[in-house]
């Protein structure tokens, strides 16, 4: 995720632990909207499992790490959680299915806006169905 990736800058802003979306993270994906937030009773497309921050110094300039070693450590953290007791459902390896979406190097970069440093360091972790139907019922307990 950056403005130079497949899922463009501030398309996250919107999505909040337990958060249940009719969103799903793809190349060219929009930017959640408040319309996208619905409730997890109801039909929707995925739904916010986690976040790992990658690096706490988001003020300062630190090296960016790859691709590869992001994705290494938000699928650790990814992963933990989706296998933990806090994701409910049967068979939920076969059935259901996460994203690990991990900054680009432009976005890891820090930038200055207002006074105010920040890069972006989350690893952000998404879960729904693995056939691409739509969930009606929670997936994470509270």
């Amino acid at each position: 995720m950056g403005p130079d990736g497949d899922i463009k800058d501030d398309v996250l802003n919107m999505a909040f632990r337990n958060s249940c979306l009719n969103w799903v993270p793809a190349k060219g994906a929009p930017k959640i909207e408040p319309k996208n937030r619905v409730g997890c009773y109801g039909a929707h497309d995925t739904e916010y499992l986690d976040s790992v921050l990658a690096n706490g110094d988001i003020e300062k300039d630190v090296p960016y790490p790859g691709a590869e070693e992001l994705t290494k450590i938000g699928g650790t953290g990814c992963t933990r959680t989706f296998l933990s007791d806090k994701v409910t459902g049967q068979d939920k390896e076969k059935t259901l299915r996460y994203w690990v979406i991990i900054p680009t190097a432009e976005a890891w970069k820090v930038k200055t806006n207002n006074g105010y440093r920040h890069s972006d360091r989350l690893i952000y972790c998404f879960v729904g169905k693995a056939d691409g139907s739509k969930l009606t019922e929670p997936l994470l307990k509270n």
